[in-house]
């Protein structure tokens, strides 16, 4: 299967999880002067559309790589562009924007190096961004990788996704998943491109991937996590370039 047939069938995911889109929020309503904003593997634009919302920001430009995703997101009036972001430059001038999201995209690429080069190059001097992204060092992957199971969020096939884990009934999420990220080594990759780290907090997930008997026990080990950042199921980092 092709890369975008795959990203056609998942454009309209986008950052769904409730208190993954919280904390974003919570973020984004502590910046000041911001006139305008890219949103970097956009989906179906609904998520651009409320961020743009709250940011009070009209001037709103994204970029994707799913066909269908892009002409939604273009019938929301969001100017949007389809690029794969592993080859492609993005189609802005430099130090274009005082603000770039990147939710649940890094994870997906061959080439994260380009994508993080990228947003520095069409980010204004001062200007922040916020990656969010699973992560690799969260507990349940710790526990699970202990038993030699593989962490459920990453998939050694995109047919048998549930290979090798522990519940292998569990939820399709992962199986596009090419990069995964530490904590340690999402904060040490931003540094090296010249990222100054302002923040970063963790976010639980709903616990789709275990069976119906343990997913009350499993959401309050979630959100017990999601404090820790370096072992929370997502990471959500805020960086100044």
């Amino acid at each position: 299967m092709k890369k975008t047939e795959i990203y056609n069938q998942l454009y309209s995911e986008g950052l769904s999880q409730e208190d993954r889109l919280k904390k974003v929020v919570k973020i984004l309503k502590t910046l000041s002067s911001v006139e305008n904003f890219l949103d970097i593997g956009c989906g179906d634009g609904s998520l651009t559309v409320f961020l743009a919302q709250i940011l009070n920001v009209h001037d709103v430009k994204a970029v994707e790589i799913a066909e269908e995703g892009v002409d939604k997101a273009r019938e929301k009036g969001i100017d949007c562009y389809k690029i794969d972001l592993d080859c492609d430059y993005l189609p802005f001038e430099d130090r274009a924007f005082d603000f770039v999201f990147c939710g649940e995209v890094i994870e997906h690429l061959f080439d994260p190096d380009h994508l993080i080069e990228e947003i520095y190059r069409v980010l204004k001097p001062g200007g922040r961004c916020i990656i969010t992204t699973p992560n690799l060092g969260a507990w349940h992957n710790r526990l699970l990788l202990l038993m030699g199971y593989q962490p459920y969020l990453i998939s050694v096939s995109l047919k048998h996704y549930g290979a090798g884990k522990f519940f292998e009934k569990s939820s399709s999420s992962g199986r596009e998943h090419i990069r995964f990220f530490t904590l340690r080594a999402l904060k040490s990759l931003l540094r090296t491109y010249n990222f100054k780290i302002e923040s970063c907090v963790g976010a639980h997930t709903k616990p789709f991937y275990a069976p119906f008997p343990l997913s009350s026990l499993v959401l309050s080990l979630e959100k017990f996590f999601s404090n820790l950042p370096s072992l929370a199921t997502s990471i959500i980092i805020e960086v100044v370039k």
